[in-house]
């Protein structure tokens, strides 16, 4: 999986808002395979998310904490799915 510099770069929306909600791993990047670790997910979960353009809305929470701020819960708004 790609790490980023700038989550600008992601070639997605929903993985834009995904990246800049993590913070930067010991590196300096900006990874999905560092927020499945601080989220206890396999990173092929949060592809499954990006792929499908839905993330489940007690994940999106999940997220909007780790985020401290870079995003809010409304940002996810039309990527979270009713249950």
């Amino acid at each position: 999986m790609p790490v980023y510099h700038d989550p600008e770069d992601a070639p997605s929306e929903l993985q834009r808002l995904l990246l800049l909600a993590v913070p930067v791993n010991q590196h300096g990047f900006k990874s999905i395979s560092h927020l499945a670790k601080l989220l206890g997910l396999s990173r092929w979960a949060i592809q499954k998310w990006i792929v499908s353009e839905k993330i489940p809305p007690n994940r999106a929470v999940q997220v909007v904490d780790l985020a401290e701020g870079r995003v809010s819960l409304a940002d996810f708004s039309r990527f979270v799915y009713t249950l």
